[in-house]
């Protein structure tokens, strides 16, 4: 069996916008997931919020399934 993955939240970078890197428990990251929304956020929601919310999903369903 393989090792578990971990996700975690990288900070929001002006730049770089929302990200999830995923690696073994103790190991180095061997991927970095991209979350971007091209069509933009909701209405009174603004970009950072959204893709933070979007992130947060993400990573912890993969943390609860792993």
């Amino acid at each position: 069996m393989s090792a578990p993955i971990t996700a975690k939240l990288v900070p929001y970078s002006s730049i770089v916008g929302q990200s999830i890197t995923l690696q073994t428990m103790g190991g180095p990251v061997f991927a970095q997931l991209a979350v971007m929304a091209p069509n933009g956020p909701p209405p009174g929601e603004d970009h950072r919020q959204f893709v933070e919310r979007i992130a947060r999903v993400v990573a912890d369903a993969i943390n609860k399934n792993t």
